[in-house]
């Protein structure tokens, strides 16, 4: 995920996993955990990690994707973000095997996809990148 932020897609980008991915990242990164976030952390504190939530802090701090794990954020994520793609890796060192790509700016989308695919071709075996299309009025592959 660093690796994506940094040298495929250096955009602001929103996470739930902080550490490496904001380490030598001169783009905003956005935590939505709560760990680099005040806001986000009485959010997760007072219940109240809302799609609203969710969506405003992104706005606010100019987000172009966010890189999250799907089953932490069910129900909090906005229902316009496209889920672009889904990094599949073990769970060595992650919370979870599946990291999913939101794109929350559409004019973006080439750009991110060109990204993906050259991300791709870098992926250590064993580890899987699926994309997703943006089209429709759902967003794309998107749960909520």
């Amino acid at each position: 995920m660093h690796r994506f932020a940094t040298e495929y897609f250096p955009r602001a980008v929103a996470v739930n996993d902080l550490g490496w991915v904001s380490y030598r990242n001169d783009n905003y990164v956005l935590d939505l955990w709560g760990l680099g976030s005040e806001e986000a952390r009485e959010a997760m504190r007072s219940d109240s990690l809302t799609s609203e939530f969710v969506r405003e802090v992104a706005v606010r701090h100019g987000v172009t994707y966010a890189m999250i794990y799907k089953d932490v954020f069910r129900g909090s994520i906005p229902g316009e973000w496209c889920e672009i793609a889904e990094l599949r890796t073990s769970k060595v060192t992650a919370f979870e095997g599946e990291v999913a790509f939101y794109l929350l700016r559409p004019e973006e989308e080439t750009a991110m996809r060109r990204a993906l695919a050259s991300f791709e071709e870098s992926l250590p075996e064993g580890s899987s990148l699926g994309t997703f299309d943006c089209d429709g009025d759902d967003g794309g592959r998107q749960t909520s």
